[in-house]
This record gives C-alpha cells, sequence and structure tokens, in this order.
C-alpha cells in the first residue's frame, strides 16, 4: 500500500537506508512505478502464476528470498488479512522481532521502540525489537500518505520457490460488495 510505502520510506530516513518494495503477481511497469512516488528506490517485481491466488507459505517464501537480497534490515507490512498471515511466518524464518498493528513510526532506532495497538485497539503499548531484523506489521490507516518522489528501479526477481509452499489451493474466490469489512471498520 502506499501508506507502507510512505512508512517504509520516513522509517529508512531515521535508520539511514532506502526502500525496497516486494510486488507479488501480474502487475503493470506503470503502476510498479507509482512507488517510487511515495519513496521506493527499488522494487523487486515477483510475477509468478503460481503466486495468482494468496498462499501464505508460498508469500513467505518469496518475501524471505526478496528480503535475503536486499539485505533487509527492517521490514514493514500493510497489516491486512496478508500480512497478518505472512509477517508472522517470514518473523519466524528470518529469527527476526515482529511489531503487530504498529500505529507509528519508531520513537527511538536504538532501541528500536514501536508504538503499537493492543486490547482490541483500546489501548497502546511500546514494543521495544532487539533481534537484527526487525519486521512492523502498520495498522492499517494509522499512518498518512505522502509523497517522495524517487527513481525507482524495477527489477524482475524470480525466487527458487519449491512446490511444498504452495499447501493451499484456491478454489473458489467471493468478494464481498457493499459492505465495510470489519477490519477497515
Amino acid at each position: 500500500s502506499f501508506e507502507a510505502a510512505t512508512y517504509a520510506f520516513e522509517l529508512a530516513q531515521k535508520t539511514g537506508g532506502s526502500v525496497t518494495a516486494v510486488v507479488l503477481g501480474n502487475v503493470a511497469a506503470d503502476e510498479l512505478k507509482k512507488l517510487g512516488d511515495y519513496g521506493c528506490a527499488n522494487i523487486l517485481h515477483i510475477n509468478n502464476d503460481k503466486l495468482s491466488s494468496f498462499c501464505a507459505a508460498a508469500y513467505t517464501a518469496a518475501v524471505a528470498e526478496a528480503a535475503t537480497k536486499a539485505g533487509a534490515t527492517h521490514i514493514v507490512f500493510s497489516y491486512t488479512y496478508t500480512g497478518i498471515s505472512v509477517a508472522p511466518r517470514l518473523a519466524a524464518k528470518l529469527k527476526a522481532g515482529l511489531v503487530a498493528n504498529a500505529t507509528a513510526l519508531p520513537s527511538s532506532t536504538e532501541p528500536f521502540v514501536v508504538k503499537k495497538k493492543c486490547f482490541s485497539g483500546k489501548g497502546f503499548t511500546d514494543v521495544q525489537v532487539s533481534s537484527a531484523i526487525k519486521i512492523v506489521g502498520l495498522s492499517p490507516n494509522a499512518h498518512h500518505i505522502a509523497s517522495n518522489p524517487a527513481a525507482a528501479a524495477v527489477e524482475v526477481f524470480a525466487p527458487a520457490l519449491p512446490d511444498n509452499v504452495f499447501d493451499t489451493k484456491v478454489t473458489e474466490v467471493k468478494k464481498t460488495s457493499g459492505k465495510i469489512v470489519l477490519t477497515e471498520a
């Protein structure tokens, strides 16, 4: 999301890094380049037909390989259904600390301290992460969207995805319409 891209850019400004976005699926080149408008200097595009339907294990494997390739020390997810499914698996795979439902940029980068929702969103707490790799699951609509133009370099990336990561088969997709999804309310 552009919200997560803005957050990642502002986090990179605080930590002295740069932003590499990972995009899975069949996405047009002009759409990929739009991420540059929100501070993504590099974009790893994983266009694999097997990833056209969501599979948490496969998405995790793909993002883990991309994070390793990019040398990522900080990873930002929009904490939507996909982020909620992938971020914890990725944290386990990379031995990373995870802040779920983050609502703000870190108040400190050394130590790394992030504010997050707790008690069903009725309260807040600060979480300190001490692992070498840090994953932030950004709560939807918690951060602003801002233009931070960067010349985005798009690279097609083909991670090695063994057949055993495709443990789920989607047989049907039904989308709701006319209703607000409770997680977005």
